[in-house]
């Protein structure tokens, strides 16, 4: 999902950059049975939102596609079409030295590339996020799924934003591992894990996109390898659990270490000394899950993490 590398904050002497977040959280998914549905999703939005103001980024800039919210936290839809409306107004707004952030937080699959030409791990499968209104698409449709974003779909829209100047972080807690089950864990803890494999899912007809593939973004010019960070819940064929901590509501594992970390920032601190924070507690909750350690998912993290973090007001 990731094309590139950095989350930057420029030099003092430059001009004070507009913040910006969107932030996704996919509980239920409308099609599908209830079992498959997740509860961590809009609690690890609501925490992240919480935080954003003292990361310099303000309500005015942050668009928030949830379910589960509730009244009191206005959020659209997270559907397909919602997705990739606020995908591109996003990179409609954007100018050069504009700072971005991408939280996702929901389920993945594994399946085949929304097209031949689209990026694929060494499974030969690609990543797909799965929206509000996923479902698998009948045989012989020319895409495995629906009401789903497809990697390439998300990684062209960050490319977009990387093409106009902006500094960009992702942050996914999702899983990626296709061949794996929803097994294992303590139901007592509420854990369940954020993968489906794609026989999982019900098919729907009605939920079809037009007949022809996602359509997939044309190749930008160069991008620097400094421009974009990555915080990964995990690696491409790892899972990764939500559960019922003893304090509050279900959260995802990642998200909440990765929460947990970014409430001590302190002035001076760079993503390397977030991502150290988020490792310790991340395995601290690990390991109160009483998993096996060959369970716990490897947080992934790339980019230029020796620079500052968002901790600074920011312009707009």
């Amino acid at each position: 999902l990731v094309p590139r590398q950095g989350w930057a904050q420029p030099p003092a002497s430059a001009p004070s950059p507009r913040r910006h977040a969107l932030l996704v959280g996919v509980s239920a998914l409308k099609l599908q049975p209830a079992a498959l549905w997740l509860q961590g999703p809009a609690h690890d939005v609501q925490a992240l939102r919480a935080l954003l103001p003292g990361l310099g980024v303000a309500p005015a800039r942050t668009r928030v596609l949830a379910d589960g919210l509730g009244p009191r936290a206005p959020s659209a839809p997270p559907t397909r079409a919602a997705l990739l409306q606020a995908l591109d107004a996003l990179t409609a707004e954007l100018a050069a030295g504009d700072e971005v952030l991408l939280y996702w937080s929901g389920h993945g699959v594994r399946s085949t590339p929304a097209a031949p030409s689209a990026p694929a791990g060494p499974d030969g499968l690609s990543t797909w996020l799965l929206a509000q209104d996923a479902a698998r698409a009948p045989a012989g449709s020319p895409w495995p799924l629906a009401g789903a974003l497809a990697s390439a779909e998300v990684g062209g829209r960050i490319d977009a934003w990387l093409a106009r100047g902006a500094q960009v972080c992702v942050v996914f807690d999702t899983c990626y591992a296709g061949g794996s089950t929803r097994a294992g864990g303590d139901p007592a803890q509420g854990l369940r894990w954020r993968g489906l494999r794609t026989e999982e899912l019900a098919s729907h007809a009605s939920a079809l996109p037009p007949t022809h593939p996602p359509a997939l973004p044309t190749a930008g010019p160069p991008l620097r390898d400094t421009d974009c960070v990555a915080l990964l819940a995990c690696d491409s064929l790892q899972r990764t659990p939500e559960w019922r901590s003893p304090q509050g509501p279900v959260r995802g594992l990642f998200s909440a270490a990765l929460c947990d970390a970014l409430a001590q920032g302190r002035a001076g601190w760079d993503h390397a000394a977030l991502v150290r924070a988020t490792q310790a507690r991340h395995a601290q909750l690990a390991a109160s899950l009483k998993l096996p350690r060959s369970a716990w998912p490897v947080p992934q993290f790339s980019g230029a993490l020796g620079r500052p973090l968002w901790l600074a007001p920011a312009a707009g």
